[in-house]
Parts: C-alpha cells; sequence; structure tokens
C-alpha cells in the first residue's frame, strides 16, 4: 500500500499547473461577487478559495489576508468599474458643460455596469453606502475626491444658467441617482 501513494510536491504548483487560469484574477472576480451577494462579513477567503477550486493556503500566497483582499477588490475591481460609470459624465461636462445630457450619460454607464455586475447594487448600498459597509472607507474618499465635487461645480453652473431649479441640493440628487 504505502508503494501506492504519490509523493506531494512541496511549494507552489509550477506554472501551468492550473491551465491557463489566472488564479488571482479568479480570486478576485468570485470575492467581488460574493461580497455583492452575500456581504463582506458573510464571504470568507476559505468560501472564496473553494468556489475558485483552490486551497486557502493557495489564497493567502496571493493576498496576505482578509484586508489585503479587501483593498485589491477595491483598486483592482471597484474604482475601475467606478471609473467607467463616471468617465462619459466628465467627457460630456467637458465637451459641452450641460449637466442633463452628462447625468443621463452617467445613468446610462451605471446600468451597463449593472448588467455586467447584477449585485452591484446591493453591494453599492450596503458595503459602500451604508454606515457599517466593509468598502465606506475605502471607496468613499475616492468617490468625494474625484467625482462629486465636479459634480457639485457642474450642478452650480447649470442652476447659474437656469439649466435647473434654483434651490435643489446636489448632494441629495447625486444620492438619488447612485
Amino acid at each position: 500500500m504505502e508503494g501506492n501513494k504519490r509523493k506531494r510536491i512541496v511549494g507552489r504548483p509550477p506554472a501551468g499547473a492550473q491551465g491557463n487560469r489566472n488564479i488571482r484574477e479568479e480570486f478576485l472576480d468570485t470575492a467581488l461577487e460574493g461580497f455583492a451577494k452575500k456581504g463582506v462579513p458573510a464571504t470568507s477567503m476559505a468560501s472564496v478559495a473553494a468556489e475558485v477550486g483552490v486551497t486557502p493556503a493557495m489564497a493567502h500566497y496571493y493576498f496576505s489576508g482578509r484586508e489585503q483582499l479587501l483593498d485589491a477588490v477595491v483598486q483592482e475591481r471597484l474604482i475601475p468599474l467606478i471609473d467607467g460609470v463616471w468617465a462619459d459624465f466628465e467627457r460630456a461636462l467637458e465637451e459641452g458643460g450641460r449637466l442633463v445630457p452628462s447625468i443621463e450619460k452617467l445613468i446610462d454607464n451605471m446600468m451597463r455596469a449593472t448588467e455586467k455586475l447584477p449585485s452591484l447594487p446591493s453591494l453599492w448600498l450596503n458595503e459602500i453606502m451604508a454606515e457599517s459597509g466593509q468598502f465606506k472607507s475605502r471607496v468613499l474618499p475616492y468617490v468625494q475626491a474625484r467625482y462629486l465635487s465636479a459634480f457639485r461645480k457642474a450642478f452650480a453652473a447649470a442652476e447659474a444658467r437656469k439649466e435647473i431649479a434654483a434651490g435643489m441640493n446636489a448632494w441629495l440628487v447625486i444620492l438619488s441617482i447612485l
């Protein structure tokens, strides 16, 4: 019996042992989906590893811990998604400066992002906008610094041009859109 056991190779599997898979990318995508569907607290690294088909030890090869995984999901998945949502808004403002068509582009891009990640609205509300959201401190400062000040300026300019009604609260409008 002893002679039939295969010897275990110590260390990381050689390149190509997993086929052409990019395990790190799969792990990020699976973690993002789990965070969106079940919430960040209910999605463990071990459960993501199991879904990807790797061991928890392999997960720790790519991400030293949960905090590094959360940071990577934000930087490599959420920030590019957010940038894509806002890109046409900025471009439309630069080209014509009108607020309403720019907001329409923003909403169109949000819908496209939601088609790619159907659970995005629940992730946004539960993990970014909620007071106890695990991504709130990682995402909102970026969005506020990068986009909301530009939105407020565009909003004020549209109000001055009488493109929109006076006295509207820009923050409430953007919260309603998001």
